[in-house]
Parts: structure tokens; C-alpha cells; sequence
């Protein structure tokens, strides 16, 4: 995450290292629940979307098409790096 912030968004170094400090500060561990296979169209990706409800997940953020198709899941938006950081800037 750390890497892509800085080169994919350009994110200043300061930034990366504050929002890092912030999701480690939150971290709590979850099992993914068993979803059914026809849930995305990719099956690597039922783990990932098994987080949602036991992490209870607002958003998740991917650069996944198969994942950012579905839009949401459970209640979570899905949405690109780059959606999220708009999204999460406070406004003026």
C-alpha cells in the first residue's frame, strides 16, 4: 500500500507515513466468512469479499476490476486508490 500511495498516487512520503500509522493503529485481525462461489467473478477474490462482514467493513479499496464491478458488497463501498482519497480528503 505503502508503495503504490507514493508511486501510482504521487502521495507526499509524510502522508504515506501518517495514514500508515493510522491503519496499523486499527488493525484487528478476522477469519473471512464462507461466501458462496457465484458471489464475483473471480474466486480468488471470495476471501477478500469474505472480510467484509466480519471486519465490518465501510470500504475497501482495489485496484480489482472483478472486485470493483460489484460497486458494493454488504454495505462496503468498493472503489479504486485513487476514489478513496478523494473520498477520504476533509473538505475546506
Amino acid at each position: 500500500m505503502e508503495d503504490k500511495l507514493r508511486t501510482k498516487l504521487k502521495v507526499p512520503s509524510k502522508v504515506v507515513a501518517e495514514y500508515v500509522k493510522f491503519l496499523r493503529q486499527g488493525v484487528e485481525l478476522v477469519s473471512p466468512e464462507k461466501l458462496d462461489p457465484r458471489t464475483c467473478r473471480d474466486p480468488n477474490d471470495l476471501v477478500v469479499l469474505g472480510l467484509v462482514s466480519p471486519g465490518d467493513a465501510k470500504a475497501m479499496v482495489t485496484g480489482d476490476k472483478d472486485l470493483l464491478v460489484l460497486g458494493r458488497f454488504k454495505g462496503a463501498s468498493i472503489m479504486t486508490p485513487r476514489a478513496f482519497w478523494g473520498f477520504s480528503q476533509p473538505e475546506d
